[in-house]
């Protein structure tokens, strides 16, 4: 009987070890909190949240919009704005930052491919920075984290507003890093904001952070605003890269048309590095009773001239004839469509 008591202990050892990973008992010395308290609200599966994130002396202003298929992070520093996104619908992160090219602030927009050793809890890779939603009970792929949990420690006024104090400690296993955070969460038999009834709101949170390599952080979430379930309108404009803004190799999730009619224009917008990140125009006409294409492009100089140039290319299936004109100089060549 005792070697069988002993062999349970063991075992339930072993189980919490491959549970909880490698969770630093310095950091959390009760171990992790895997049940969120009773008296925690929990954060639906829709949210938007602007803070203001202290590190040591450096102030940055982050704000993040959530849903459980993607993510976006806007995050302003002494370095310039940068803009991330995570589709886990497609496997892919987007990078949005500004370059300056011929003294023109240029966006450029990096795509990476989300894999299984992506770090995906953290704002950018190889730091230790969480994301809000992390923090607030998601895994790294945006889904509920089954070994997050809190633990009510007590009451405190904070901006004047009541609050209850929630600790946490908890594993993530994309960077190897335990965390132990403290949460201050509006109460709300006390206070109501501009939440439905019994709302909370988040205030802040403040972090500490320690990687199985020896890296740690300690830094601070400030919380201005919270808004649970925005608008589909917000969330769809939040969540998408911005327009304008070509990103190279990216997934199309569109559907492809379907039934296109025989008679059908099109207009077009493209980024081009070659030309000094420029945008080319370009308008198409596809007429296929009269088998007939007439295909604009208009681009700048590449030579730095003033005026944009101008080009038109007609394709006449009829005849077998291929027009290619310079609205510029006006010059005009004749081929066959096969050349």
């Amino acid at each position: 009987m005792q070697q069988l008591r002993i062999f349970l202990i063991i075992l339930g050892l072993t189980l919490t070890s491959v549970i909880y990973g490698q969770w630093d008992p310095q950091l959390c010395p009760d171990g992790p909190t895997p049940i969120p308290d009773p008296k925690w609200r929990r954060i639906p599966y829709l949210f938007e949240i602007m803070t203001e994130l202290i590190s040591g002396n450096e102030l940055m202003e982050l704000s993040q919009a959530f849903s459980t298929v993607r993510d976006a992070v806007m995050l302003n520093s002494r370095n310039g704005p940068v803009q991330f996104y995570w589709y886990f619908d497609t496997n892919e992160q987007f990078e949005v930052l500004t370059v300056i090219i011929n003294q023109q602030p240029i966006p450029v927009c990096l795509r990476q491919v989300i894999g299984t050793t992506s770090e995906t809890s953290v704002i950018q890779a190889n730091t230790l920075f969480l994301k809000p939603s992390v923090l607030l009970g998601y895994d790294n792929r945006n889904q509920i984290n089954p070994s997050w949990g809190n633990q009510y420690i007590g009451d405190e006024i904070l901006r004047g507003i009541p609050t209850n104090k929630f600790k946490s400690c908890f594993y993530v296993p994309d960077i190897s890093a335990t965390v132990s955070a403290t949460y201050y969460i509006s109460d709300a038999t006390k206070f109501q904001a501009y939440l439905p009834a019994n709302g909370s709101i988040i205030l802040k949170i403040d972090v500490q952070i320690r990687a199985q390599n020896g890296r740690q952080e300690i830094y601070t979430y400030n919380v201005f605003r919270y808004t649970p379930y925005p608008s589909r309108r917000e969330q769809r404009q939040a969540l998408e890269t911005p327009e304008g803004v070509y990103c190279p190799n990216r997934t199309s999730t569109l559907v492809v048309p379907q039934n296109i009619p025989e008679r059908v224009s099109s207009n077009s917008e493209a980024l081009i590095t070659q030309l000094n990140n420029s945008i080319l125009s370009t308008h198409g006409l596809y007429d296929t009773q009269f088998q007939f294409s007439r295909f604009d492009i208009w681009y700048p100089d590449p030579i730095g001239g003033p005026n944009w140039l101008h080009y038109t290319e007609i394709h006449d299936f009829a005849t077998g004839l291929n027009y290619q004109y310079n609205q510029i100089t006006h010059q005009c060549s004749i081929r066959n469509i096969s050349i």
